[in-house]
């Protein structure tokens, strides 16, 4: 799974924290990236959610991209082969 942290690139803001409306399979069942709704202020979605790559309406067709992924990190890629192969990745896997 490729969390909002993730997408966005920096940490979470107090009100991304609290927001519970999260969701995942955006671009179907292959795509493990997590999305959040944003903040809705009245007017549609806040200027702050609307420049944010981990919301959902910035979601884009997922193509296997990777996220920061550095030599000797394991990709999305290899995690998600690992899960279907039945070893199920090691969880601690930074992406």
């Amino acid at each position: 799974m490729i969390n909002r942290r993730q997408l966005r690139g920096y940490p979470l803001d107090d009100n991304c924290k609290k927001l519970a409306a999260i969701v995942n399979d955006v671009d179907g069942a292959g795509d493990p990236r997590k999305f959040c709704t944003g903040i809705d202020d009245g007017e549609g979605v806040c200027e702050t959610c609307a420049n944010c790559k981990a919301c959902a309406v910035n979601a884009t067709p997922w193509n296997g991209e990777r996220f920061g992924v550095l030599p000797g990190q394991i990709t999305v890629d290899e995690i998600l082969q690992q899960q279907e192969e039945g070893g199920g990745g090691n969880g601690s896997a930074t992406v």
